[in-house]
């Protein structure tokens, strides 16, 4: 099964609940997560991850928006997106049972 996911965050999150989300969705199997940052993206390069900024915020709303079309568009050949919030915790092999 092919996936296109990503997480859209703030950064005034970057140390508080981003990092418990990331390692809750790599732990649920969604383990290389493109981030969709709403505003300055600085610090999230030390993850390692695809980074999308957003450089005038659009709220929480906007930035869910495009970050799906963006998935799409990126890849129109996956079969199954997912977008989770910055403030999520998914239970282990989530990706594994969707499947």
């Amino acid at each position: 099964m092919k996936w296109a996911y990503g997480i859209c965050t703030v950064p005034s999150r970057i140390s508080s609940t981003f990092p418990l989300t990331l390692q809750s969705i790599k732990a649920a199997g969604f383990d290389q997560p493109r981030i969709f940052v709403d505003g300055p993206p600085d610090g999230y390069s030390q993850f390692g991850l695809p980074i999308t900024v957003r450089g005038e915020p659009l709220k929480a709303y906007g930035n869910w928006v495009l970050a799906l079309a963006e998935l799409y568009i990126r890849d129109v050949t996956a079969q199954r997106y997912a977008l989770f919030q910055d403030d999520i915790s998914v239970v282990k092999n989530m990706r594994g049972y969707l499947d």
